[in-house]
């Protein structure tokens, strides 16, 4: 399982990058004790969560974007559940552009760190 984690210096929220199968990626959720294993379709072929004291025992506190594997067109849909949930719970306001600059800016962070890290760049579980 590969991982990559950022911070977003503006919201103050880890997002952290998984790409590996689902089995490793279930195994990576149960050992922080996330209690929504059994929501994890199947069938998904990408999973955004917000990790919070509501749905995990470790006190993990950030967002989760699981790739099977890096194909764009999932990531920019898990990245559109990201933005609103990030906007979500800092309360923003947003229009149209807003949320369409947010999420091309992490398209780009993540597209670019992944090109020059292909084998990950954290030896840390998730934040």
């Amino acid at each position: 399982m590969k991982q990559w984690h950022f911070y977003d210096k503006v919201y103050r929220r880890w997002i952290v990058i998984f790409i590996g199968s689902k089995f490793e990626f279930k195994k990576e959720m149960s050992e922080i004790k996330f209690n929504g294993l059994d929501e994890i379709d199947d069938t998904s072929q990408g999973i955004h969560i917000r990790l919070d004291e509501t749905n995990n025992d470790s006190g993990q506190r950030c967002h989760v974007i699981w790739l099977p594997r890096m194909e764009l067109g999932t990531l920019v849909h898990e990245l559109g559940h990201l933005v609103l949930s990030i906007f979500d719970t800092c309360g923003v306001n947003f229009d149209q552009e807003t949320f369409c600059f947010y999420q091309e800016f992490w398209f780009n962070e993540i597209r670019d760190v992944i090109k020059r890290n292909p084998r990950g760049r954290s030896e840390h579980k998730v934040k």
